[in-house]
Order: structure tokens, then C-alpha cells, then sequence
């Protein structure tokens, strides 16, 4: 059988030297693909690289099983340990994890925890979706607990809304958490048409200041969907989206969008722009503040 075989890599930013170096971190074969990274660096100085893990005969579809796996770099991005399943596991054939969106959380009594987020269930739709979860690890990503879903907590008109995929922040001088998530309202399961994305599918934030037990949720984006959030040294949250196409709006289908907030009320602040130079790609990107 032939295989595409893609190999997953990141490119990892040496502030010390000004430089920067690429590190392959999941290499795919016969039966896995992987699919979706994402990175963060700990206080400790480790790096988490996550992605989702795809595999049966379909491989690397959007419908095929899924897990959502890490692993970890001590030395900067030079070796990286052994694969570790945040959901699902390494005989699974059945589970479609999906969307990782991690963010290191400092508690109040001065120890630190990754929260992470994720859905059960890729390209959602009202009629067919799964949960968007949340999770927690005390020990800089080596294990995983007290996951639970927090669907009740956002938009009812978008459940199972899929996290990012990106990384969460935390806002300056505050201890507010903030992710962002994509959601569909049709009435058809994906891939049946009428999907409708200009109609039907939408980006919205959710924030927390008490670490997950409750939710604030911004106004949706409606022709958006994969999104990714940071702060702008003046405070506002800028959250970058892929256009899915919006009624009339033939940029919103060629330029990845650009969205403001304000980070007290999460109420947005005038129109998405285009963003001319980037062009919507066939999967989202990311932005980081520097």
C-alpha cells in the first residue's frame, strides 16, 4: 500500500542566540498520521509539543480515529521523549480527539498545572457533534486528570465547539484565562451539504477567572472558524481567524481575518479586517505576541 508520510515539525525559537533551528518531533508511518501541532514552553523551561494522532485505514482524514498525544523537550528542542496519550490511547480505534489547546496556569500557592483543552469530536454540527473538554496536569505534562466537559458552559448554539486549535492566555495583570473555539449550527452532519459555513459556522472566545468552574463567552464571529487569540501590548485581545466565507465578502474566503476585543468585557470592537499578505491556507495557522 502506498502511504503519504508526513513528518510534523517545529520550528523552535532560541531567544539566547537570535537564532532558530527546525526539530522533528512525530514522524508518521503506516498506521499513524499526525496531525494539528501545537507548542508551549513551561516555567521549567520544557517544551510540550502536542498534535493529533490519526490512524486507521483513513489515515490523516478528518473523520478518521483519533488521539491527542505530547511529547516533551528538556534540552530546547534537541530530543524529545517518548509519546504520552493526553486523550485516548495507544490500541484505541474508536475515539476522534481532537483541537489540543494548552496554556501553563501559575495557582494561587505558587505550583503550576497546564490547562488543556480539546473537543471528542471533529467538524461538528448541531445535529452531530461531541463535548469540548478540559483537563489538567500538575507535573509539567507527564500525566493527565479531572477531565470533564464543559459544553453546558458555552454557546448552545455551537455545541461541541472545537478549541483553536492554538494555545489559551492568560491576560496581563489579571487572572483571566482566555481560549478561543469554532462552532456549527447546521443541521446537517458534516460533510453533508447544505453545510453552509457563511451561515452556519462561527468563532467566539470564552474566558475564565476561576479556572474553568464558569465561563464568559464573547459574541460570535458568524463565517469564521479555526482561530487563535493573543494580547496586544494595549490590552486588547486579538484573535486571528480562517474565513470560511461571509455572505458578500469574497476576502473573508481568501485572507485570514483579524478581530478585536476588549479584554474586561469580551465585547468586540468594530468589523474583522482582512489581513492582506496572508491568504487563508487549507488549515489554520497561529500567531504569538514577542
Amino acid at each position: 500500500m502506498s502511504v503519504l508520510r508526513w513528518s510534523v515539525c517545529l520550528l523552535v525559537l532560541l531567544a539566547c542566540t537570535g537564532g532558530a533551528k527546525v526539530s522533528q518531533v512525530f514522524t508518521e508511518n503506516e498506521e499513524f498520521c499526525y496531525r494539528i501541532p501545537t507548542i508551549i514552553r513551561t516555567h521549567r523551561g520544557t517544551l510540550l509539543a502536542f498534535a493529533e494522532e490519526r490512524r486507521g485505514p483513513a489515515l490523516c482524514a478528518d473523520w478518521s480515529p483519533h488521539n491527542i498525544v505530547l511529547r516533551r523537550s528538556t534540552d530546547g528542542g534537541t530530543t524529545w521523549g517518548p509519546i504520552i496519550y493526553v486523550a485516548g490511547n495507544a490500541t484505541q480505534r474508536h475515539y476522534n480527539y481532537v483541537n489540543p489547546m494548552p496554556l501553563e496556569v501559575k495557582l494561587a500557592n505558587g505550583s503550576y498545572q497546564i490547562f488543556f483543552h480539546f473537543s471528542t469530536l471533529n467538524n461538528p454540527s448541531a445535529v452531530h457533534h461531541g463535548n469540548t473538554m478540559q483537563c489538567w496536569s500538575p507535573d509539567d505534562g507527564l500525566t493527565w486528570h479531572s477531565f470533564h466537559s464543559i459544553t453546558s458552559k458555552l454557546p448552545a448554539k455551537y455545541p461541541g465547539a472545537l478549541p483553536g486549535p492554538s494555545v489559551g492566555i492568560r491576560l496581563k495583570d489579571s487572572n483571566k484565562l482566555v481560549f478561543c473555539a469554532w462552532g456549527n449550527n447546521s443541521t446537517e452532519p458534516f460533510p453533508i451539504p447544505p453545510w453552509n459555513a457563511a451561515k452556519n459556522v462561527a468563532d467566539f472566545l470564552f474566558a475564565t477567572s476561576d479556572l474553568g468552574k464558569s465561563y464568559h463567552v464573547s459574541p460570535a464571529l458568524v463565517g469564521y472558524s479555526e482561530c487563535t487569540v493573543t494580547q496586544l501590548p494595549d490590552g486588547k485581545i486579538l484573535m486571528m481567524v480562517r474565513g470560511s466565507g461571509v455572505p458578500g465578502d469574497q476576502e473573508a474566503k481568501e485572507h485570514v481575518h483579524a478581530a478585536l476585543f476588549d479584554s474586561a468585557t469580551l465585547q468586540l470592537l468594530g468589523k474583522p479586517w482582512p489581513t492582506q499578505g496572508l491568504p487563508t491556507p487549507g488549515c489554520q495557522g497561529s500567531v504569538m505576541q514577542t
